[in-house]
This record gives structure tokens, C-alpha cells and sequence, in this order.
């Protein structure tokens, strides 16, 4: 369900827009994640409580043909519980790289792997991506060379690197 949900979203309404919601205004992100979080911490408390009742059956009780299918039950859901348990801490991870309690901020550089540097290429253009409360309020794409044209004040170099 809360998977359905994500996949039906209309990420437009993260820039903020009232394109989706209701009379509340739009919907962020944030909103979804909780929605998977919510699940995940209920399927989470089913699984361990499936792993206690299947602790205390008494395995000698089941039919040979149905002995080794139980086993691997057993084996499993513990499995599957850790995994559940991990969607829940990716989920809170989601939520703050989302500005849960703070806004952030993040820097991506687009490198053109033609041009070859020693992380991997030159970075020839940028992106500057904001988020506050599971809300995008910044995206701005622009050229490096935009950044360099900017200084308004000559630096001189370290004396190691002054004859580069």
C-alpha cells in the first residue's frame, strides 16, 4: 500500500506548488517516506512476533513432508525482519537528507568523463539542490565557469604553487 503510494506520486508537488494535496497545500516527500516508515515499523513488529511464536512450535509434531519447508520458514523470517529493520533506518536517513529538522543542502558536480581528471572527470557544470521539511526550495544547475568570472579580488597562491 504505502509502496503504491510512492509510486502514484507526482513529484512535482516537492518544488513546493499546489499541484497535489488538498485544501492543506501540496504535499512533500516527506509525507511518502512516512507513509513507507509507518509500514515498515508495523511489518517490523509482525515478523518478531513471527519469529516467537515460530520459536515455540514443537517441530517434532509436523509431518516429514512438511518438516523441512517449516525449517526454512523459520530460517527466513529472522531474515526478513533485519530487513525491515533496515528499510526503517533508511527511511530516517531519508528524512533528514530530506530536512527534517534542519534544511540542507547539497552540491553535485556533473563531471565529463572525456576530459579526464583523477575523480574521474572535469567538472564542467554543477547543481545546487535545497530541501526544508521534505520540500525542494532550491535547484539551480549552472557552468563552473560561472563561479570563476565571479571573484572581484585576485588571490595570490601559496608560494609552493606560485610558478604553476
Amino acid at each position: 500500500m504505502s509502496i503504491d503510494n510512492l509510486y502514484g506520486t507526482n513529484f512535482v508537488s516537492y518544488f513546493g506548488f499546489n499541484f497535489v494535496g488538498g485544501k492543506d497545500g501540496p504535499v512533500s516527500a516527506s509525507y511518502f517516506i512516512n507513509l513507507f516508515k509507518d509500514a515498515a515499523l508495523f511489518a517490523e513488529k509482525r515478523l518478531e512476533a513471527s519469529v516467537e511464536l515460530l520459536a515455540s512450535v514443537d517441530e517434532s509434531a509436523l509431518p516429514d513432508g512438511k518438516k523441512e519447508e517449516f525449517l526454512e520458514l523459520k530460517g527466513q523470517v529472522p531474515v526478513l525482519a533485519q530487513y525491515m529493520s533496515r528499510a526503517v533506518d533508511y527511511s530516517n536517513f531519508l528524512l533528514e537528507a530530506l530536512g527534517k529538522s534542519e534544511p540542507k543542502n547539497y552540491l553535485i558536480l556533473f563531471q565529463n568523463n572525456t576530459e579526464l581528471r583523477p575523480a574521474g572527470g572535469f567538472p564542467g557544470s554543477y547543481a545546487l539542490i535545497g530541501f526544508n521539511r521534505g520540500f525542494l526550495r532550491e535547484f539551480k544547475v549552472d557552468d563552473i565557469y560561472n563561479i570563476d568570472g565571479q571573484a572581484h579580488q585576485s588571490f595570490i597562491p601559496p608560494k609552493e604553487l606560485q610558478h604553476i
